[in-house]
């Protein structure tokens, strides 16, 4: 049964690395034809070759400006995303801790400022547990929100490759094989839980002036009800965190996109701003390139 698992992960892992490798070799042999091409032109004529690929369009101030656009209408909202999912969560927490709470409390000893340590330990254990498994339990969702931001940047990245792609092949007639690069974000980490001081004075400094044989149920009742203010700040507290992770994620697939921009954009103009041989050096790179492949049995099959 292990068996054709394992043969059926080889031949996809096979198949990946295959694909990956033609990719690079096809890119490589993209840019040794622009090189070659820039080899027998002038320096005159090189630059009346960059204007004519880079036009407004293709240019990386432009698309920085767009990419900004794009970043703020992305994350315009998305705190609102995320407390619409967890808000709901609010009352099952609170009646859930709430019967734990009264359970827990019955075994509880001590006097007055021991069972306020013991209660802001608890209440620190429980919202954490209870924290994590809401965030666990909408990891999907969260990720939902930051995979409609990779799209949104794949889709715009993609129109600069497919936009630059035709520039080289109007006016060099040359199809270069430009490959979109894998956006990755951070994951989701567990949340960090804040429980407040139990009470606003020091008076379970006084605990010796409340008995618990007497006020035990008085200040029971006082912890029960801490347990709506403490669910609903650290739902409140937990949206803003899961917030920022997003946005932060947003901003690095940004980061990434306007990179894989700069460098493509870079290479390119470099390429033909600055050949260094003589064209037949390319051309025999090129079939060496060719020959590997062939030999290699590398082909562009999609996975």
């Amino acid at each position: 049964m292990i068996d054709p698992i394992n043969n059926e992960f080889d031949l996809k892992k096979e198949n990946i690395l295959n694909h990956k490798l033609h990719s690079l070799a096809q890119q490589c042999i993209g840019y040794l034809d622009l090189a070659r091409i820039s080899s027998v032109h002038t320096e005159e004529e090189r630059e009346k070759l960059k204007s004519e690929i880079f036009n407004r369009m293709i240019n990386y101030n432009f698309i920085a400006k767009e990419m900004a656009l794009v970043l703020s209408d992305t994350l315009n909202g998305i705190r609102d995303k995320v407390l619409g999912i967890l808000l709901p969560e609010q009352d099952m927490v609170q009646k859930n801790l709430t019967t734990r709470f009264k359970v827990d409390y019955n075994s509880w000893n001590g006097n007055l400022y021991k069972r306020t340590r013991f209660f802001e330990q608890w209440m620190k254990v429980e919202l954490s547990k209870v924290m994590a498994e809401i965030a666990d339990k909408h990891k999907k969702e969260f990720e939902n929100i930051v995979d409609n931001a990779v799209d949104h940047f794949v889709f715009f990245t993609s129109s600069f490759r497919n936009g630059l792609k035709g520039r080289l092949k109007k006016v060099l007639d040359i199809d270069m094989p430009i490959e979109i690069h894998d956006l990755k974000y951070p994951t989701f980490n567990k949340p960090n839980i804040f429980v407040r001081w139990t009470f606003d004075s020091h008076i379970d400094l006084l605990w010796f002036l409340f008995p618990m044989g007497i006020f035990g149920k008085i200040f029971g009742r006082y912890f029960e009800k801490q347990i709506h203010y403490e669910t609903k700040i650290n739902i409140y507290r937990l949206t803003s965190e899961i917030n920022n992770r997003i946005s932060h994620s947003i901003r690095h697939i940004k980061k990434q996109s306007e990179k894989y921009i700069a460098d493509e954009l870079s290479t390119i103009e470099n390429i033909l701003t600055n050949p260094t041989t003589k064209s037949s050096y390319y051309d025999n790179l090129i079939i060496e390139i060719n020959k590997l492949i062939t030999k290699a049995g590398l082909n562009g099959n999609k996975l």
